[in-house]
């Protein structure tokens, strides 16, 4: 997905709003043998507008790439159609939604255990109950979250146990709220031995994307 930041043309006229994504981000997640890479592609970021754009395949179409720009602020995702042509990546705008916060609480079926090992580490140990009634607990996983201070906020990874909302709320409750951060790596330590880390990496880009205006 690395070609996409290279050349953009852009072919809506007219518009309302424009995103300048100023900062790229490439998530990759490595296994036990340091061989087995899962790329998760790239997230483009407009540190200005508190906006991102990802990529994905259609799910009719696997051949076909979207693009799609999530405004949390103004409450708006944008979704554009992607094709290469010529070596260049050519946006098509296709329609805007109203983004839809899911507020409603999901108890968290883990015990967890956050500890600040330095100003911007911090390890988290995850049990799983062994009985109904939660009183019993067997250690599944430990996980060391690494963050970096950035223009932007970006706390996601892929994983089964960690990518959790009340571990991501934890670690902010304990970082100053005058700067923004994002989720540079985390390793995991699973009970059973195997071991796999995940790594976030940031570059500078410079991309604008405009947006028809909204009727």
């Amino acid at each position: 997905m690395k070609y996409i930041l290279y050349f953009f043309l852009i072919t809506v006229s007219a518009h309302a709003q424009t995103y300048h994504f100023d900062y790229s981000l490439e998530s990759n997640r490595y296994g036990p043998n340091k061989k087995d890479i899962w790329e998760f592609g790239t997230t483009l970021f407009d540190s200005k507008n508190n906006a991102k754009m990802s990529f994905y395949t259609d799910y009719q179409d696997s051949d076909k790439l979207k693009a799609i720009v999530y405004d949390k602020d103004r409450g708006k995702s944008h979704v554009y159609f992607v094709t290469i042509f010529n070596d260049k990546t050519i946006f098509k705008y296709s329609h805007s939604n109203t983004l839809i916060e899911n507020k409603k609480e999901i108890d968290n079926p883990y015990f967890i255990e956050i500890a600040q090992l330095d100003s911007l580490n911090f390890k988290v140990d995850l049990y799983i109950y062994t009985n109904e009634k939660k009183t019993k607990r067997k250690k599944k996983v430990t996980a060391v979250f690494t963050l970096e201070k950035s223009d932007f906020d970006y706390f996601e990874i892929r994983s089964d146990f960690t990518d959790s909302p009340y571990i991501k709320e934890r670690i902010l409750s304990m970082l100053p709220t005058t700067s923004k951060y994002y989720l540079s790596k985390v390793i995991e330590k699973f009970a059973g031995g195997s071991e796999y880390t995940f790594l976030n990496t940031v570059e500078s880009s410079d991309i604008t994307i405009p947006v028809p205006t909204q009727k």
